[in-house]
Formats: structure tokens, C-alpha cells, sequence
């Protein structure tokens, strides 16, 4: 069962990696629209977004293969 819960913490570590780096593909395309109020506001929410899912990702990466590791 740890080695399941250790795929799974790992797997969605995975998945929030590829999320934060698809904000910060999303932040690159706003980049290029006119300036106005929305264009700041999505930045800084993306940027609060990839910040939180890249510690996310670590946080469940290195848990998910601590807990792979011990299990055997």
C-alpha cells in the first residue's frame, strides 16, 4: 500500500510540474496583448499559480520517492 500511495504522491507531483509550466507558457502568451489592468492581474495570478504548484511538485515528488524507497 506505501508503494502505491508513493506513486500517486509522485504521479501528481508529476502532473503539478507540467501545470506550473503550462501558467508559465500562459504567461508568456499574455505578455503580448495590450497593457490594461487584466493583462497585470493575470500576471499576477499565474505567477502566484506557478509558484505554488512548482513547490507543490516538490513537496509531492520527494514524499512520493521517500515513501517508494522505504517501502522496500
Amino acid at each position: 500500500m506505501t508503494k502505491i500511495i508513493g506513486l500517486c504522491q509522485w504521479l501528481f507531483g508529476l502532473i503539478s510540474f507540467v501545470s506550473g509550466l503550462a501558467c508559465g507558457v500562459n504567461i508568456v502568451l499574455v505578455a503580448f496583448r495590450p497593457e490594461t489592468i487584466s493583462v497585470v492581474n493575470s500576471f499576477v495570478g499565474l505567477g502566484v499559480m506557478m509558484i505554488a504548484l512548482f513547490a507543490l511538485s516538490r513537496v509531492l515528488f520527494s514524499s512520493g520517492l521517500r515513501r517508494w524507497r522505504s517501502s522496500r
